[in-house]
Order: C-alpha cells, then structure tokens, then sequence
C-alpha cells in the first residue's frame, strides 16, 4: 500500500470495477479532486518538479491565459482558476501540441462527459447512486 495514504490501492481497485472518481470519494469520504490525484499519482507543482511547472506556464502564457472552450480570462477574475487540459488524457504527455488552458468550469465538464475508457465512459452519464457497492 502507499504510504501517502493507505486506501489507494482500494480507489484503484473500484477504478478498474468502472467507478467515477465522485463515486469513489463518495465511499472513502474524500474529494473527488483528491481520489482523482491519487489515482492518478498526481503530485501539486511543488513536489512535482519545477520542469512541469514551467511547462504548464509557457502553455498558459501561449493561450494568453483565456480558456479555449469558452473565453474565460485571468482578467476576467479567472486567475488561479484555469487549468490545463492534456487533450489524449494522458498526464505524462507534456507536449506543448498535447496542452491547453481552459478554465476549471470547462476541465470538469469536459471530464464529466468525455473519458477515453469506454468502460468509464458508460457509467459516466448515470447517476453516482449506481456506483455504491
């Protein structure tokens, strides 16, 4: 077990069985934000690397800090609200081609409604009572 915290391999395991992230954090009683780090051995920048970090800025800077779905500004009083979006789900992919910067609105109603498993993406549009074991 991981010893960040000892129920990971448990939200791993309900991962592989189809759950959402907000069903899983729904059982453990956590956020779905966080079941969502730790399956995915999400780091903040700070312990991450300061290349990522970097990585992540010039894409924001590139994007002029608007959100590309819907036009949401840093200086709309976004800032600290935008995220970046890797467009083939996979988070190790840091190509500048693979990034863009959406606000966080737009980031969770695209992973709401969009997932590359179609094992997931089915029990993506039911209610999360269907996930409760």
């Amino acid at each position: 077990m991981n010893k960040e915290n000892p129920h990971k391999q448990k939200m791993l395991d309900l991962r592989q069985q189809g759950l959402s992230y907000g069903a899983i954090s729904k059982l453990v009683g956590i956020s779905r934000a966080r079941v969502h780090q730790i399956c995915s051995g999400y780091y903040p920048p700070s312990t991450r690397g300061v290349k990522k970090t970097i990585i992540y800025n010039s894409i924001f800077s590139r994007d002029n800090y608007v959100c590309q779905w819907c036009g949401a500004s840093k200086h709309e009083g976004y800032e600290g609200k935008l995220s970046i979006h890797h467009i083939d789900f996979n988070d190790r992919n840091n190509a500048s081609t693979n990034l863009i910067t959406v606000c966080n609105a737009c980031h969770l109603d695209f992973h709401s409604k969009h997932h590359p498993d179609p094992k997931i993406k089915s029990h993506l549009a039911r209610p999360s009572d269907d996930f409760l074991p």
